[in-house]
């Protein structure tokens, strides 16, 4: 039997509303598979119209298939801390410490329910709003240069969205000035000001750069770098590799020198 001309039409039940959105493609996925052997279609036809394998087909067609429903209990644990959630997601807090705060106010669930329930939060956002993508290549446009492609209105809606955003995005920019610029003394302060930031990303890159201080100062001291040493070391490498079980160390050496 040939493949129906027209898109299969999949109702959706009412009750996957509080499914999530990978779970809901895949009950989706489900239906249009039943639909297409409803009309005759064999699974090797349907395997190939719908680009899924063949075993996943015949699971699909079993009957005894079920998709787990998610716990409600876990939604009504967290309901009375709805707003606290909130605030936490509008503030920028990390998921360990929105569980953090939550325990402050009696809330004794574990922090993965805590996570669960802060995604769900952001997928009602990104839904109440319309949907907008920003690829990785415009972000770091918007870190490292002057001009970006995102426009002014969708950077409002994900600095809103975001709202510690923009001020990674300003301390990278500053960190960027200060070591091209050779400002070793801004960047001492830049250390001691972004401490307080209590952002977790930054207090290990800052941590990084203590253990290895002076060096750091240096390179903006000082118009050295170690390009030409790593050259010879990566020169010095290729050989040997090419020379690997035909010379001793005399030889290898005699062609170096």
């Amino acid at each position: 039997m040939a493949p129906p001309g027209n898109a299969i039409e999949v109702p959706v039940d009412k009750a996957i509303e509080h499914y999530t959105a990978s779970d809901k493609q895949k009950m989706i996925r489900v239906e249009e598979v039943r639909e297409l052997a409803r009309q005759g279609m064999s699974q090797r036809q349907i395997s190939r119209y719908c680009h899924i394998s063949r075993p996943a087909v015949k699971k699909y067609l079993d009957p005894t298939l079920t998709i787990k429903q998610p716990s409600q209990r876990h939604v009504r644990l967290l309901d009375p801390f709805r707003t606290k959630v909130y605030e936490g997601i509008k503030e920028g807090h990390t998921i360990a410490q929105i569980n953090d705060e939550l325990k402050k106010h009696g809330y004794n669930g574990s922090q993965r329910t805590v996570g669960e329930y802060v995604r769900k939060l952001k997928e009602e956002q990104i839904q109440q709003k319309d949907s907008y993508s920003v690829s990785r290549h415009a972000f770091i446009q918007l870190l490292y240069q002057k001009e970006s492609k995102i426009s002014s209105d969708n950077l409002a809606i994900i600095f809103e969205l975001y709202p510690k955003l923009p001020v990674i995005i300003e301390t990278v920019k500053q960190f960027s000035f200060c070591l091209l610029k050779g400002h070793s003394i801004s960047l001492c302060y830049w250390l001691s000001e972004v401490k307080n930031y209590g952002i977790p990303q930054f207090n290990s890159f800052i941590k990084g750069v203590l253990k290895d201080l002076t060096a750091v100062l240096n390179s903006t001291i000082y118009p050295y770098n170690i390009g030409l040493a790593e050259g010879h070391i990566n020169k010095l490498k290729l050989i040997k590799r090419i020379m690997y079980g035909r010379a001793n160390f005399e030889t290898l050496k005699n062609k170096v020198l």
